[in-house]
């Protein structure tokens, strides 16, 4: 009979006294305790499954699947660190392409932490795209835009992805035209200092290798031409374009044979075309303004000119994109039809003004005979180019069409081609001399001035025209890049030479000036530039010619002075302190402000048209010199600072973008 539990005796315990429970405790204290095996710091999945001991981490197979003839599964073990690089990597959104596989984790913590994975706000993002459409892609045309704009705007990744790497560099290209008041709502102060950020961004991502397609780096590199390096930064614009250049040596984008691979589509290959030339067009361009040979020789590459067939025209579909955007240069073929001829007539030019750099700056010399029969064939390149442009092209012109949104982006860009032709013609023409009479020696009337050499003159025609062209972009109040502001700098120099021989270009150097001024809250070579002038206009005065600048300056300095004077009297008086500046430097000058004459030769006319008006010929005569307004900061005039015939720095404008 078995017996229950219940049914079981009960044995009674003999009651342990208080003495006796104390030697148990001793007992307990030097017997040999229990070996307790450590927990296993992980277990397969098996094993976890049945919550029995596992030690996997002595070895895989474990004991218990070995013997059970199971496959002994691990699941890794995520770390902290782990857990937030999948977080940074999941707020990216859905159009950025992913990180590389052998981009580490250290360095995506990295970039996080430097926020050069934070893109642009929405809003923000819209009005640096519509600044791209306008100003950088017309003459810089390297992506396919309306994939490009479609990927992005929607952002939820099925209409494809994109380089992080090339939406910063698109975003910082952009950053020099953009309205300030849309970077100011971003929390930028400044536009250099967002130009600074934006390319930060685009140079952390480029320096730890996460992009690995050739085209793309190509893309993004060219766009990073458009940093203006700081004193001091050895990674510029030349170091950037050398890059890109190699680039494109490097995935063969300069044969013609790897352009028209069968099984590549033929969008493609007209990508791979523009992308060549861009970069054919911006060394030639950059090194034109850096007076420096360029890099890519025309022997070095067999791709064809490029064909308006080359082009992306064509109608972007209404959407959302559109009706955001504004971009009224991808709803109208017609401008988009311009826009290619001008990049083909820029890519034709680049070939000539190659040849010019190469002859200029060539550390190889050749014979006087060598130098002018080169110069003159070079001169016959550069006419027979520009009395070949289209009817449409052959002046830059300003209409009442051009002043409808978007509409401008055809007349900056004609303006650019003009100030690219006339820059090329300064440098064919520009005496090995320091002055005009050749014998190194300055000129002291104007008589003598207007009796030097053939290339003189025609360096100063040159110089004359660069300045229009600047004075119709200032009107318009358009921005300029780096690139044209070192175009400026020949223009500067001979109006500086011009006024050592006592011929004062007063209106083309104040406009000279005032644009200048207005550019140094966005490139730091505008701040160079602005300082080479001071000190030319700062240098010990003994000797100089009356006419000279610092007679001039003199003058201003007492106009200026009593008009400044009157202002403050005067609490009601409207006008603002530029236009003091102006007035002063006209009544110091009146008979200064004759425009030279424009060159017979000259295959470009400069019209501009006004509502209400028809007017044509001379384009400075066109302009209202005193009605210009260039920034809305004041002028500071600290006459204090300076000596009685010298310009200090007051004469510098303290403008306040974001005020």
């Amino acid at each position: 009979m078995k017996i229950s539990p219940s049914m079981q005796p009960t044995v009674a315990l003999p009651e342990i006294s208080g003495q006796n429970r104390a030697a148990l405790d001793i007992e307990k204290q030097t017997t040999p305790q229990e070996f307790k095996r450590p927990r296993a710091s992980y277990a397969c999945l098996p094993c976890r499954a049945r919550k029995v001991r596992c030690n996997v981490a002595e070895g895989s197979p474990c004991l218990n699947c070995r013997l059970d003839h199971l496959q002994c599964e691990v699941k890794e073990h995520r770390s902290r660190k782990d857990l937030e690089i999948q977080h940074t990597v999941a707020r990216l959104p859905p159009f950025v392409r992913p990180f590389p596989s052998n981009m580490g984790p250290e360095a995506i913590q990295y970039l996080d932490r430097m926020q050069a994975l934070n893109l642009a706000t929405v809003s923000l993002q819209n009005s640096l795209l519509r600044a791209y459409v306008e100003y950088v892609h017309p003459s810089l045309p390297l992506m396919d835009l309306h994939n490009f704009l479609n990927t992005v705007h929607y952002r939820h990744g099925r209409n494809g992805q994109i380089s992080l790497l090339l939406y910063h560099s698109v975003m910082f290209a952009a950053t020099a035209f953009v309205d300030i008041e849309a970077l100011c709502q971003a929390g930028y102060r400044t536009r250099k200092e967002a130009r600074e950020k934006f390319f930060q961004k685009a140079r952390l991502l480029y320096d730890f290798d996460y992009e690995y397609d050739g085209l793309v780096l190509v893309q993004s590199l060219l766009l990073m031409t458009y940093w203006d390096e700081s004193p001091g930064d050895l990674k510029g614009t030349w170091y950037w374009m050398n890059i890109a250049a190699s680039y494109c040596y490097r995935f063969e984008l300069h044969r013609q044979s790897r352009c028209d691979v069968a099984d590549m589509p033929i969008l493609e290959q007209r990508l791979r075309r523009r992308v060549w030339w861009c970069c054919y067009m911006r060394d030639g361009i950059i090194a034109l303004g850096m007076r420096q040979p360029p890099m890519i020789e025309e022997e070095s590459f067999d791709v064809p000119m490029l064909v308006e067939s080359d082009f992306e025209i064509e109608e972007l579909a209404y959407s959302k994109t559109i009706e955001q955007l504004e971009l009224t240069v991808l709803q109208d073929v017609k401008m988009q039809q311009e826009l290619a001829t001008l990049c083909i007539e820029i890519a034709k030019l680049c070939i000539p003004m190659g040849q010019l750099l190469r002859a200029r700056y060539s550390i190889r010399s050749l014979s006087h005979s060598q130098n002018d029969q080169g110069i003159d064939t070079l001169r016959s390149e550069l006419q027979k180019w520009a009395t070949s442009l289209p009817d449409g092209l052959q002046e830059y012109q300003s209409k009442v069409l051009d002043a409808q949104v978007g509409r401008s982006t055809t007349m900056v860009q004609r303006t650019m081609l003009h100030m690219l032709y006339y820059t090329a013609v300064w440098v064919l023409h520009q005496s090995k001399q320091s002055s005009p009479s050749g014998n190194g020696q300055t000129t002291s009337s104007f008589e003598d001035h207007e009796a030097a050499s053939f290339p003189w003159r025609h360096a100063r025609d040159a110089a004359n025209k660069i300045s229009q062209i600047i004075t119709v972009l200032h009107c318009r109040h358009e921005l300029l890049t780096s690139t044209e502001i070192r175009f400026m700098t020949p223009a500067i120099i001979m109006h500086l030479a011009d006024m050592e021989a006592g011929v004062t270009p007063a209106r083309e150097l104040r406009q000279c000036l005032l644009v200048i001024e207005q550019l140094r809250g966005v490139y730091t070579i505008a701040d160079q530039v602005a300082s080479f002038i001071e000190g030319i206009l700062t240098r010990p005065t003994d000797g100089v010619n009356p006419r000279s600048e610092h007679h001039v300056v003199s003058l201003l300095k007492k106009e200026l002075s009593a008009a400044v004077t009157a202002q403050e009297a005067d609490s009601t008086n409207s006008q603002s302190a530029e236009n003091i500046l102006v007035d002063a430097f006209n009544a110091s000058t009146p008979e200064l402000l004759t425009a030279p004459p424009l060159p017979d030769e000259s295959p470009f006319t400069e019209q501009i048209t006004t509502p209400g008006d028809n007017l044509s010929g001379s384009l400075v005569g066109c302009i209202d010199f005193t009605g210009l307004n260039c920034t809305n900061g004041l002028v500071d005039f600290d006459w204090k600072t300076t000596e009685e015939t010298e310009l200090g720095s007051g004469f510098w404008l303290d403008e306040n973008e974001c005020k």
